[in-house]
């Protein structure tokens, strides 16, 4: 914790010598944070437990943030209490983590490395004071792993599966103002790396920790944010309906399981880490109803056109099981929330499928004589979690991606394109 200080300490200290030069009108609305923190890797079922010998992480933040002022002229910030937007590097060092399965008789221990990651945050006070304030973050990135899984020397690494990882951190700070420049604050965190099914193995490097930091403001305000909106009642509602097609992909965890625990050692494809992706076709219809600047809430229709299936019989057929239904056609209806701040929002779902035949049993279905072939049986509920960005000039058109998961099991990534139909109407001369 010592070279943590030390570190914070020196990288805020080049940034005061930086922005003593430079105190422009911009420069009120930046600042510069660091901080360093420790986090318990968890283990998330019986299987995850047993595999992973030890859990100390240590995370590593550098960052700039930006926040608007009351006098510019942006509802949404008004609306939210004057965020901060933040964008920075962190450094997850995972190197203290031993895997290994005791049943493997493999002649080492696996690790994850080091994850570094670029990431975007959005950061809002719920409780402010001239002083303090609390508040929450959300947080979404891209990681880099120096250690993936690999059968040559890393093979009970099924956290971390690939090079590339999707970030999502969830957080919630408390911060003190020490010094007209100067801001201390803690932190309760969870953070998340996996690769979003795009490869095997998937498991995911989940954490929970605390961390510690330092902000510098180069050109520190008087003036105490406002922290409710005053904007809502003045909203003019309305209803639209979203409409949204797109290309989803995935890899096959059937294949894993092939792969991993059925086939001989003497197969080249015999615990590989090159596992295809497939590709998938989604649509969506959305009523939705708009009621705040900041919300929407409403229902969809979802569809999924799955030409993998027809793979998904061919590792049944090499497993020599028979008696399980697969359909390409997948239909369920959903409950949506979706949150805006200026051209971006954050959209979740909740869903249940009417009509999904991916691996169910028959009448023919022997279970007692499969029953310790490995098999992934999927919920009827769905999740999905997304992000868009609306299209300047085209205002009622967005591109995102998101990912679709089963009770918070991973199923697919996908991009999509969408747009919001709305009757057209004259709208005030107010900047939004």
């Amino acid at each position: 914790m010592r070279k943590a200080f030390v570190f914070i300490v020196g990288i805020l200290l080049i940034c005061e010598g930086i922005s003593a030069r430079d105190k422009s009108e911009k420069m009120r609305r930046v600042s510069f944070g660091a901080a360093a923190g420790w986090a318990y890797l968890l283990g998330l079922d019986d299987y995850a437990q047993e595999l992973i010998h030890s859990h100390r992480t240590l995370f590593y933040t550098l960052n700039a943030a930006y926040r608007a002022l009351p006098g510019d002229s942006s509802l949404y910030d008004s609306a939210f209490g004057y965020p901060m937007l933040e964008g920075g590097f962190l450094l997850a060092d995972y190197s203290h983590i031993h895997l290994h399965m005791e049943n493997r008789y493999t002649p080492y221990i696996s690790g994850l490395g080091y994850m570094a990651a670029a990431y975007g945050a959005f950061r809002r006070d719920i409780v402010r004071s001239e002083r303090f304030s609390l508040s929450y973050s959300l947080e979404n990135g891209i990681g880099l792993s120096t250690r993936p899984y690999n059968r040559v020397d890393n093979i009970d690494n099924e956290l971390i599966g690939s090079p590339v990882s999707v970030y999502f951190g969830l957080g919630l700070q408390g911060k003190c103002r020490v010094a007209r420049h100067w801001e201390l604050y803690a932190s309760v965190d969870l953070k998340h790396f996996s690769n979003g099914t795009l490869d095997r193995p998937n498991k995911g490097a989940n954490t929970v920790g605390l961390s510690a930091g330092l902000r510098y403001y180069p050109v520190p305000e008087k003036l105490l944010f406002p922290v409710r909106n005053r904007q809502g009642k003045t909203f003019d509602k309305y209803f639209y309906c979203d409409i949204s097609v797109g290309w989803a992909a995935k890899s096959l965890i059937d294949e894993w399981f092939l792969y991993y625990y059925m086939i001989s050692p003497q197969d080249p494809r015999y615990r590989t880490s090159v596992f295809p992706v497939y590709s998938a076709l989604t649509a969506t219809v959305a009523p939705m109803f708009r009621y705040r600047l900041k919300y929407a809430s409403g229902i969809g229709a979802d569809y999924m056109y799955m030409p993998y299936v027809d793979r998904l019989k061919e590792v049944d057929k090499e497993k020599g099981m028979k008696g399980l239904v697969y359909s390409p056609h997948s239909v369920g209806i959903s409950l949506r929330h979706e949150v805006f701040y200026k051209r971006f929002s954050l959209y979740f779902s909740f869903g249940y499928y009417l009509f999904r035949k991916i691996g169910v049993e028959s009448s023919d279905f022997n279970k007692e004589q499969y029953k310790y072939i490995p098999v992934e049986k999927e919920k009827p509920y769905y999740e999905t979690l997304g992000l868009r960005y609306t299209i300047p000039g085209l205002e009622c058109v967005y591109i995102g991606y998101q990912v679709k998961a089963h009770l918070l099991k991973a199923d697919c990534m996908a991009l999509s394109v969408g747009i919001r139909l709305e009757k057209l109407k004259k709208r005030g001369g107010c900047t939004i």
